[in-house]
């Protein structure tokens, strides 16, 4: 088991999705119980579950990314597609997330703060990715 030379670039972007999902869910677990104005509550929620599912789609990502191609085929259209509904879902909770950018708990601020920075890059890593699957599927 180990990755192809084809595959390296979409397992370290990956892996660079599970590092930035995985921190994000830590830093909105913490901050969960804090003081915050309704509308920022629902945002951490909203990213804390979306964070979840980034980190368990990354991680089924790389061990896809390992595997042998005879035992299990990777689809490159279900890669794209994903990674393009997680863009867009990022969008929503990236913008809403520096629109309420310094609101809220002063104690907390600062984690809601890098909270928002983590989404961005998130983001950022997920157009990647789209842009990645894209050029394999072209490549096909």
């Amino acid at each position: 088991m180990g990755v192809s030379n084809e595959m390296v670039p979409l397992f370290i972007s990956h892996l660079a999705l599970l590092v930035l999902s995985f921190g994000t869910v830590v830093l909105t677990a913490a901050i969960t119980g804090a003081d915050f104005p309704t509308y920022i509550v629902a945002w951490i929620w909203v990213e804390l579950v979306m964070g979840v599912a980034q980190t368990l789609y990354a991680v089924w990502a790389i061990v896809v990314d390992t595997r042998d191609t005879t035992f299990y085929e990777r689809k490159t259209e279900t890669f794209f597609i994903v990674d393009c509904l997680l863009f867009v879902m990022n969008i929503a909770t990236a913008v809403t997330g520096a629109v309420y950018w310094r609101n809220g708990e002063k104690d907390r601020q600062l984690i809601y703060d890098a909270s928002v920075v983590l989404v961005w890059f998130t983001l950022v890593t997920l157009a990647l990715l789209a842009g990645q699957d894209r050029a394999k599927m072209n490549s096909s």
